[in-house]
């Protein structure tokens, strides 16, 4: 079980992590899985210029990759990854506090691309500080638009 790093939609107030969970049947009978989620068609829309976030998905070993509300038959053996979207974001991403998004690639649940792609904040990657003059200059360009935009 862990958070999906970059899967919440950028915004000022960037949406909620998408979550990954591995589940193996360790059992000598089959299990039935019902797992209850949206967002795995369409991506989860942002709001007032945030971006959407991350789709979710269902992925067995055998290969399948059910929709997210199918009932499964797992056999033994079999293991599965279900991976939970990530909310939407709320506002321009541009306007979100560069040491916030620092927070957040400290944190790992922004990656160093994304801080420069879609809040536009430039991070050292080795010393993971802003680099203030880089963040004006790149602020100052075009900004990423929201789907429904594009």
């Amino acid at each position: 079980y862990e958070f999906i790093p970059d899967s919440g939609g950028p915004g000022r107030y960037r949406g909620g992590l998408g979550q990954e969970i591995q589940l193996t049947v360790r059992t000598d009978r089959p299990w039935m899985l019902s797992s209850m989620y949206d967002r795995t068609r369409f991506a989860p829309r942002g709001l007032f210029g945030g971006l959407e976030g991350a789709r979710g998905e269902v992925v067995v070993s055998d290969g399948r990759r059910p929709h997210s509300k199918e009932r499964l038959i797992l056999q033994p053996g079999t293991e599965v990854i279900l991976r939970l979207p990530g909310g939407g974001g709320y506002g321009d991403p541009f306007e979100r506090d560069p040491e916030l998004v620092r927070a957040d690639v400290v944190d790992g649940y922004v990656s160093v691309e994304a801080a420069r792609t879609a809040y536009g904040v430039v991070i050292d990657p080795a010393t993971l500080e802003v680099d203030w003059e880089a963040t004006r200059a790149l602020r100052g360009g075009a900004r990423p638009r929201p789907a429904a935009e594009r």
